[in-house]
């Protein structure tokens, strides 16, 4: 899977002060409190961890230190509606009491939401390389998650992985919620019932199907194939509800799957035609990234940042419009 072909929210380093303004949370330690359209925190770090043994690594253990600095820290950008990068992660973790005083590393992912962003959404916006790090580095070992909701009603989730140089993975030194951990101790240990999703080949007619296998979940499966969670409920006249079942074969649609290819399927450009004054404006979606759009117009990454006002490390938002073009005249690229 390439990291380059999707977009990103933002790894944010948030040292969180300011008034807070009582913002909901819900906490890993709570999943089950979570409303129905809510993504849970336990959920983040579940969907994080079927990539990560994905590619091969153990799953990451659930700290309860750095989920209360994860919940802490959504709750302090759901109080003060922040989006940007200010703070140390890996100093804030080891503030907190993790590590016992030894050399911390850390990363953090941030995602928002406006309401009706599912797990594969989230997981979709985190799937470049720099929002991978907690998946495809080996180093990790533990995780956690927070989510706070604003008055408005818009989602802030947040997630960090981080481990201690020298420190074997599996031991830990944050004390058990309402107690002291034994040496060795793992709190809150998330499953590592989640097996690697094998990608399919295509048969004779050049359908693809997947046959699932045991500890894969629908969200695993989806990010495999580089499609949503509700493709494969659609297509499979399947509801998420229900747990998919070892030897299930499931239906992948692709880009040659008649009825699929409209709407453009994830990931695929449609270039934009120009308005009436002869401007092309994209509008950002899922698993679209800033390298993919600059490719699909010919225009070089530098000059759609200049265009809009960005930075190279500020996040593409779904539905996002960037202006491409003041006049007509970047060619579209073949699909």
């Amino acid at each position: 899977m390439s990291f380059q072909r999707f977009s990103a929210l933002y790894v944010l380093f948030l040292f969180g002060t300011g008034a807070f303004l009582h913002p909901q949370v819900v906490r890993a330690s709570e999943a089950q409190s979570a409303p129905a359209q809510q993504v849970s925190a336990y959920e983040l770090i579940l969907a994080m961890n079927t990539l990560r043994v994905a590619y091969g690594f153990p799953a990451l253990i659930e700290d309860p230190i750095v989920n209360a600095v994860a919940q802490n820290t959504a709750a302090t950008m759901a109080a003060n509606n922040m989006s940007w990068h200010i703070g140390d992660v890996r100093g804030r973790i080891a503030a907190a009491g993790y590590g016992g005083g030894g050399t911390v590393w850390a990363t953090e992912n941030f995602a928002v939401s406006s309401g009706g962003m599912g797990i594969d959404e989230i997981m979709a916006v985190w799937a470049d390389a720099e929002h991978m790090r907690p998946a495809v580095t080996a180093a990790y070992c533990h995780v956690g998650a927070g989510a706070a909701q604003t008055s408005d009603g818009r989602i802030y989730y947040i997630l960090q992985a981080a481990y201690v140089s020298g420190q074997e993975c599996g031991s830990s030194s944050s004390p058990a919620i309402g107690g002291t951990s034994q040496p060795g101790a793992i709190p809150n240990p998330v499953s590592q019932l989640i097996l690697p999703v094998k990608i399919a080949t295509a048969d004779a007619e050049g359908k693809v199907y997947h046959d699932v296998q045991a500890g894969q979940s629908f969200w695993s499966i989806a990010i495999a194939y580089q499609i949503t969670i509700h493709d494969i409920e659609v297509w499979n006249n399947l509801s998420r509800d229900t747990p998919l079942k070892a030897g299930q074969r499931l239906f992948i649609p692709g880009k040659d799957t008649a009825g699929y290819a409209t709407p453009t399927p994830i990931g695929m450009i449609v270039p934009a035609a120009p308005d009436v004054d002869g401007r092309i404006v994209h509008e950002v979606q899922a698993y679209q990234a800033l390298i993919t759009i600059s490719n699909t117009y010919h225009v070089p990454m530098n000059r759609i940042l200049t265009l809009n006002g960005l930075q190279a490390d500020w996040p593409l938002q779904i539905g996002q419009k960037l202006l491409i073009s003041h006049r007509a005249t970047a060619p579209p690229a073949r699909l």
